[in-house]
């Protein structure tokens, strides 16, 4: 038995190894707010859970009364973005080909039943129009290969009984969500990023003549099968520690 139990500890040891030598630096779970800034926004402290949140940037513009508005940008909306802990990533978020949401909108529940986020987070949302067609955005400063969990969710209290679909692309798949009535989120498993780090996640409007929302997105990076590994031979050790005891 005492044998047995050094070999597992050697092996525990060398996985371990490796595992921490090829380790993305990445966090596990990344939130991010889409809405609108100040008094709005979900990043000024920990949520009531402790999590610190990202606050996709904005720009003042003026709209087409010449009054002045908060706009979501193009470009990187995000850098650099931090994990729950408030630990620094290299994770960043690019609206790509010039394109952007049209607007944000605050008319979202202020209590969820369908996920435990804020109401910094829920109430506020960016909005597309089905005229605006396909808005891509592009996760950057993943590792290569990685592996991820992503959840989108969206909220619309209006009472007015229209349906505010968003379809969800990534590669070959489309997942839909129904802001309307009061909230709706989808989550997509398993998703790689490519040979530079990135995953691109397109946004529509499902419904014609209507509009989307997308209040928060939670990305999550699933462990490598070494990770899973190592976790198993410590589970293994500590049975065989159990055994020798007993």
């Amino acid at each position: 038995m005492k044998k047995v139990k050094i070999l597992v500890m050697l092996v525990v040891v060398a996985v371990l190894a490796m595992v921490m030598w090829a380790a993305p630096a990445q966090a596990a779970r990344i939130f991010i707010d889409f809405g609108k800034p100040g008094d709005y926004a979900a990043n000024l402290s920990p949520d009531t859970s402790g999590r610190y949140w990202n606050q996709g940037s904005t720009t003042e513009v003026l709209d087409q009364w010449g009054q002045l508005k908060d706009f979501p940008d193009t470009g990187f909306i995000l850098t650099n973005a931090v994990d729950e802990d408030n630990v620094a990533t290299t994770v960043d978020v690019n609206i790509l080909d010039g394109l952007r949401f049209t607007s944000m909108n605050i008319g979202g529940l202020t209590s969820s039943t369908i996920t435990d986020w804020d109401a910094n987070v829920t109430r506020d949302s960016w909005w597309i129009r089905t005229a605006d067609g396909t808005i891509p955005m592009r996760l950057e400063g993943l590792g290569a290969n990685e592996i991820w969990d992503l959840t989108f969710y969206g909220s619309y209290d209006g009472g007015d009984g229209v349906s505010r679909r968003m379809d969800v692309t990534i590669g070959a798949t489309t997942q839909t969500y129904d802001a309307a009535p009061l909230e709706g989120m989808t989550t997509f498993t398993g998703v790689t990023a490519d040979a530079n780090g990135y995953i691109t996640v397109d946004f529509a409007c499902d419904v014609d003549g209507t509009y989307a929302y997308l209040s928060g997105m939670e990305i999550v990076l699933v462990p490598e099968p070494a990770t899973l590994a190592v976790l198993s031979l410590g589970g293994l050790f500590t049975l065989l520690a159990r055994r020798r005891r007993a």
